[in-house]
């Protein structure tokens, strides 16, 4: 199905993702994920945002009003959509270099294309990052994960070993 003037949904991911890269910063905080999918015959168009101290709902909606001006004047997408920006959620991905340094220590399930040790699914400890090799301890195994093989990775909910700061909303 055709979603734009001869631009692709990656090719609008990617447009958005710059915009709004911009213009989450002035407010210091980190673009995590940009979607655009159709659910239900509905198009949305998803902008997943952190910060330090979690995410406010006031900057949550200057983005929006930003980046929907942004849109409006680009017309880049040539039909109805929703533009939702919020916060990734307890149980973010884990897109960047930087997730796997920052989030290391937290439980986190990773998806290979292949599979790794045996399986394509992992689900344990983040230890580091050590060049592109994701560490993780999963159960008595430590296993290493090339990035190149990661087709998905979050953090997984664990009441436990999430800091008190992590659960502020």
């Amino acid at each position: 199905m055709r979603i734009s003037k001869s631009i692709d949904k990656k090719t609008i991911i990617d447009r958005v993702s710059e915009e709004a890269e911009t213009i989450v910063r002035e407010f210091s905080y980190e673009l995590v994920e940009v979607t655009f999918s159709k659910e239900a015959g509905d198009w949305y168009l998803r902008v997943f945002v952190d910060g330090s101290g979690g995410v406010d709902l006031n900057i949550c909606a200057e983005i929006s009003r930003r980046l929907g001006g942004w849109l409006d004047q680009t017309a880049l997408i040539d039909r109805h959509y929703y533009l939702e920006i919020s916060s990734p959620g307890i149980e973010r991905p884990l897109k960047k270099r930087n997730d796997f340094i920052r989030f290391s220590g937290r439980k986190a399930r990773i998806t290979t294309f292949e599979p790794i040790a045996g399986k394509r699914r992992h689900i344990g400890i983040l230890e580091s990052l050590e060049g592109d090799l994701v560490v993780m301890r999963c159960e008595q195994d430590r296993i290493m994960i090339p990035l190149t093989a990661v087709a998905s990775a979050r953090l997984v909910f664990d009441p436990d070993g999430v800091a008190k700061e992590d659960l502020k909303a």
